[in-house]
């Protein structure tokens, strides 16, 4: 993150030793909240009556409403009865090409997401990321991982400006990691489970040798505790955790993997592993004993290993036969191409009847063991993988974090998985994750305490992103603009 201009700590600081003094600091430009809530994500507690004063992007001023004196260039926004929180982040997002591209930015502004980590776009999405860091484009700011590394080939591995990048052996993946660094990737996604172990570990070393951390998902042909001494920081989705923790996990993934690349295959037949690693995950989900579970959340809480669990993805599969996702309103806010796509994976494999029970299984079991993990001290980071087929940007975050409270986090916990888990989890918490003085402006501002009940979260009375406010006018505009861009840009 970019570091604070001397002016507004000079100012912060200033302010900050008045108020400590007990005089009241004058604030003649910028924006201010008045008279609102402001939520501690850090220490859960409500501060009521505060004035939050936003200059030049950042936070400069967060202080009770008697002790700010505002004069009459500075820009109000009445936060009575309101609750300020900070920006959300997506942890797991696909703006393009499974998001069609940039112009579908402007909705995770609309629902409060004001930062994003893309796992999986193509080269394109760097661009994106400076515009919006610019100014030029409506979005929320953007950590990107570029093209991804999958097991398997596709027309989509072809060409320079592929989402991914087809990985088989030890100097493919080398190659592919060293590529990630060379076009500005902050970190690497490993995007499936059938890396073929020699170039996993190829992979791990190669990042390590780049300063770049590892996002994957649970690997099946090495063991969870290999691939985090080899560099896996968080796991993505968290399929394949059963199987990894249970008893006999060497055999089964043996089993998954040979499904997945046949004796003698060069490439992996990903539709086909991941339907043993579903068959065999719904299976074993009642065996792992508690102190499995307890011996993985101290391995990855030594090793400071996070989990992004994705439980709205796994929602999307578990209730496509319900026939509900053909008539979600929120489809009017995507391409008609995106549309399609998604409309006719659900006559595909990956939503097969068999698909669909096993998911029905792993969503109703995997929320309480993510919550088990959080009670062991395991970060929890909430992601999405919007972009994927029914997971919808921007909205989709409030449903994560009600599936997290559904599981046993408190709304608490959950708000902090999209705020600063994040945040202490990239490196970013000097800039990002609670309202505080110095911080960047991306705030949230809400109707109702999300504290108290977690749905609160989705009750949007207006957003700060990068210091530019939108209220909830502003918000709608942007969304009617949205949906009228994919109208017209219709066959």
């Amino acid at each position: 993150m970019r570091s604070i201009p001397s002016t507004q700590l000079v100012a912060a600081s200033a302010l900050v030793l008045l108020v400590a003094c007990g005089r009241r600091e004058a604030v003649s430009t910028g924006t201010a909240i008045t008279n609102v809530s402001v939520i501690d994500v850090r220490s859960g507690s409500v501060l009521p009556g505060r004035t939050v004063v936003i200059q030049g992007g950042r936070i400069t001023a967060v202080a009770p409403a008697a002790e700010v004196a505002l004069e009459p260039g500075v820009t109000r926004i009445p936060g009575d009865g309101k609750y300020l929180i900070p920006g959300l982040w997506d942890m797991h997002v696909h703006l393009a090409p499974m998001l069609g591209g940039p112009d579908i930015l402007p909705l995770f502004t609309v629902y409060g997401v004001t930062g994003v980590r893309d796992l999986g776009s193509q080269d394109s999405i760097y661009v994106w990321q400076r515009e919006v860091a610019q100014g030029r484009r409506v979005g929320p700011r953007i950590v990107a991982a570029g093209p991804m590394l999958v097991s398997h080939t596709t027309t989509e591995a072809a060409g320079p400006r592929a989402p991914i990048t087809s990985v088989q052996s030890e100097s493919d993946a080398r190659a592919a990691v060293r590529a990630r660094r060379a076009e500005g990737a902050q970190l690497v996604k490993i995007q499936d489970s059938f890396l073929p172990r020699a170039a996993w570990l190829a992979a791990g070393a190669e990042a390590a040798a780049q300063g770049l951390p590892i996002a994957a998902h649970v690997p099946m042909d090495l063991g969870l505790a290999e691939a985090i001494g080899a560099g896996l920081r968080n796991i993505e989705h968290a399929i394949g955790l059963a199987v990894a923790v249970v008893p006999g996990e060497v055999e089964r993934r043996r089993r998954i993997m040979e499904c997945a690349r046949p004796p003698g295959a060069r490439h992996a037949d990903i539709m086909a592993g991941y339907a043993a690693l579903f068959e065999i995950e719904a299976e074993v989900w009642d065996l792992p004993a508690d102190s499995a579970w307890r011996a993985i959340a101290d391995l990855m809480v030594r090793h400071k290993v996070a989990i992004d669990p994705t439980l709205t993805d796994l929602r999307a599969l578990a209730t496509a036969a319900s026939g509900r996702w053909s008539q979600d309103p929120r489809l009017s806010y995507l391409p008609a191409a995106i549309r399609a796509s998604w409309l006719a994976e659900i006559s595909g494999p990956l939503f097969s009847p068999e698909n669909t029970r096993r998911a029905e299984v792993m969503l109703e079991r995997l929320p309480r063991i993510v919550a088990e993990l959080h009670r062991r001290g395991v970060t929890i980071l909430a992601g999405t993988d919007a972009g994927a087929p029914f997971d919808f940007p921007g909205s989709d975050t409030h449903s994560e974090l009600a599936l997290l409270v559904q599981g046993g986090l408190t709304p608490l916990a959950a708000l902090r998985a999209a705020t600063l888990n994040p945040a202490e989890f990239m490196e970013m918490a000097d800039s990002a994750g609670t309202v505080e003085v110095g911080k960047l402006a991306d705030l949230v501002l809400l109707d109702a305490n999300p504290l108290t009940d977690g749905a609160n979260s989705a009750r949007i009375a207006g957003v700060v992103q990068a210091g530019r406010y939108f209220d909830r006018g502003g918000l709608d505009s942007l969304l009617a603009t949205v949906a009228e861009r994919f109208k017209r840009a219709d066959p």
